[in-house]
């Protein structure tokens, strides 16, 4: 279902129009009003493309297990749930507040899909397993043993993680829901 998204600087109006029109498409004859909801997000190429990313939203420094797999996947989501899609997704978009850190860092770039509930805890019940498909990794061990790199004796440094965590296969995807 993959829909584009206008990008985060466009005006508020055209960013609420498209993204109405997009819920709008998705909803079902069930009348669910609580949606669990699936956003692609934009990745980083490199260390320092992840940086510019994280200072542009004023975003914290230090780097967590969810940046080391969004620098090495080909595709990342966020997988949220809600009862007001619309707006939480416009949110999203803007990098607002009320809008998630990881989203605010990795730009939402399109809606990939919508799942419609009944009431909000069959949604948030769905929210992690709809994450769990989204996660696709090709090797089965990810595991990075940090005590075992060499490091000539200095502090461990973010460049030693990710040269060690490039001679994996890149995931296919990586999916983060709270």
């Amino acid at each position: 279902m993959t829909n584009a998204l206008p990008p985060r600087d466009s005006e508020i109006a055209e960013q609420r129009n498209e993204i109405s029109r997009i819920v709008s498409s998705t909803r079902d004859i069930s009348g669910g009003e609580n949606a669990v909801y699936v956003l692609e997000c934009r990745t980083p190429e490199n260390e320092a493309e992840l940086q510019r990313f994280k200072k542009s939203v004023n975003a914290f420094t230090d780097y967590s297990t969810y940046d080391i797999k969004a620098l090495v996947a080909e595709e990342l989501y966020y997988v949220g749930w809600t009862n007001q899609p619309i707006e939480r997704i416009l949110d999203h978009l803007r990098a607002e507040d009320e809008g998630a850190q990881f989203t605010k860092v990795y730009q939402p770039i399109a809606i990939e899909e919508i799942r419609w509930f009944e009431s909000p805890e069959a949604a948030k019940e769905a929210e992690g397993s709809v994450a769990s498909e989204y996660n696709h990794y090709r090797s089965a061990d990810m595991t990075v043993d940090l005590a075992s790199l060499d490091t000539g004796g200095e502090e461990l440094e973010w460049s030693d993680i990710v040269a060690e965590i490039n001679q994996f296969e890149r995931p296919r995807s990586f999916a983060y829901s709270l």
